[in-house]
C-alpha cells in the first residue's frame, strides 16, 4: 500500500534532515499545531504501515480570486467542501489566457461541444460537497456525494475534516452556513452561530 504525502510535510522533513526541532510558538494566542510529518522515516524503511489521510486547503489564488475550499483525501476517496459554492469559481489571469481555457470558453460561447468531462457551467458552479471514488474515477468526473450508500461514510469524512479545521484554527470552520464567534462572551468557548442562508 502506498502512503500519501502533503506539502505540509516539507518543513518538518527539512528540519528533521538537519536535526532541528519544530519551533514552538503561538499564533493569535493559540499554540501552533503542526499537521505535517517528516518524511525521513519513510526513506529509512522498506515498508511503513501507517496509513494517513491528507488534508487540503485553498482560499484564493490572487486577492480577487476568492474561493475557499477544504478537502480530505483517503487512500481511495476525496471529499471537497466548497465553502463559497454560491459564487462561481474564480478564474485567474494566467488560466484565462491559456489556450486550453480559451478553447473551452470560445466553444462554449458558440454552443459547440468542448470534449471535456465537465461543461463550463459545471466548472464554475460547484456543489457544496464533492465526493470522488479515486479507484474508479481518478479524474474526479463523477461526484458521488448525493449517493445515499455513501451517507455514513461522508458524515465520517466531514467529521474528520472539521476536526482538522478545528485543530489548525481554520477561520472558515463554520462556513458557509454559520459564522465563527470567538470574541467577547464566546472567547473561552468559540461557537458557530447560524446565518440562516440556506
Amino acid at each position: 500500500m502506498t502512503n500519501q504525502v502533503s506539502l505540509l510535510d516539507i518543513m518538518p522533513t527539512i528540519l528533521d534532515w538537519f536535526d532541528i526541532s519544530l519551533p514552538q510558538y503561538k499564533l493569535f494566542g493559540k499554540k501552533v499545531r503542526y499537521t505535517g510529518k517528516s518524511l525521513i522515516p519513510f526513506t529509512n524503511q522498506e515498508r511503513h504501515e501507517e496509513v494517513r489521510d491528507v488534508f487540503g486547503s485553498h482560499s484564493w489564488h490572487e486577492l480577487t480570486m476568492y474561493y475557499p475550499m477544504r478537502s480530505i483525501r483517503t487512500q481511495r476517496y476525496k471529499l471537497i467542501h466548497n465553502l463559497n459554492h454560491y459564487a462561481p469559481y474564480a478564474i485567474d489571469e494566467d488560466l484565462y489566457l491559456a489556450p486550453s481555457f480559451q478553447y473551452i470558453l470560445n466553444r462554449t460561447h458558440q454552443s459547440l461541444p468542448i470534449y471535456w468531462f465537465k461543461t463550463l457551467h459545471q466548472y464554475y458552479y460547484r456543489q457544496e460537497y464533492e465526493l470522488f471514488d479515486l479507484k474508479y474515477d481518478s479524474i474526479e468526473a463523477n461526484n458521488i456525494y448525493s449517493d445515499m450508500k455513501y451517507n455514513n461514510f461522508t458524515k465520517m469524512l466531514k467529521k474528520r475534516l472539521r476536526g482538522w479545521m478545528s485543530a489548525t484554527g481554520d477561520p472558515f470552520i463554520c462556513s458557509p452556513h454559520s459564522v465563527l464567534e470567538d470574541t467577547g462572551e464566546y472567547k473561552s468557548k468559540p461557537k458557530c452561530l447560524p446565518l440562516f442562508n440556506h
